[in-house]
């Protein structure tokens, strides 16, 4: 009795298997739309899109983000135009993993005047709360943060030396 009931369990399951396979199939080949008879336009250098003209009140602000392991306060002086100062002040995160990215964030932020800089390996956690302080502390002194959220273009790797002595 227990044979035919392994016999109908295989065959179900090479069903299903089988049903499985089709569906993960490639569609049947669709017509081919017709092929443009102008040619393409000559490839030009891609334009970087210009950033919204910053403006600000001028003066220092202060607000926290939510770091790894708690709030990180942070102040950020501001000019008419541009973001000259961002200061971590006090937190609670981990020393030597959260300190890189207190000791490089604001520098890159001041740096690229923006809020689209990478946050560092290690230490997202502590890199997105120190992002989003600056962001609050930007919309204190603005109405319009546009400027600071525009893409920054790709930064190429530094290259690694070699030991050729």
């Amino acid at each position: 009795m227990r044979k035919p009931l392994i016999a109908v369990l295989a065959l179900l399951l090479c069903l299903c298997l089988g049903l499985s396979m089709a569906a993960c199939a490639a569609p049947a080949a669709q017509e081919e739309a017709p092929a443009a008879t102008e040619a393409p336009a000559a490839t030009e250098a891609p334009v970087e899109a210009e950033a919204p003209a910053l403006h600000f009140t001028p003066g220092t602000y202060t607000a926290t983000g939510r770091g790894n392991n708690g709030d990180i306060s942070v102040s950020v002086t501001f000019s008419e135009d541009a973001i000259t100062d961002v200061t971590v002040g006090e937190n609670k995160e981990t020393v030597g993993i959260g300190d890189v990215a207190i000791e490089r964030l604001p520098a890159r932020i001041v740096e690229k005047q923006s809020l689209m800089v990478d946050t560092v390996s290690g230490a997202t956690n502590t890199s997105k709360g120190i992002l989003e302080a600056v962001e609050a502390c930007a919309l204190q002194a603005t109405d319009d943060i546009s400027g600071l959220k525009v893409a920054l273009p790709e930064e190429e790797a530094p290259e690694i030396g070699t030991n050729d002595e």
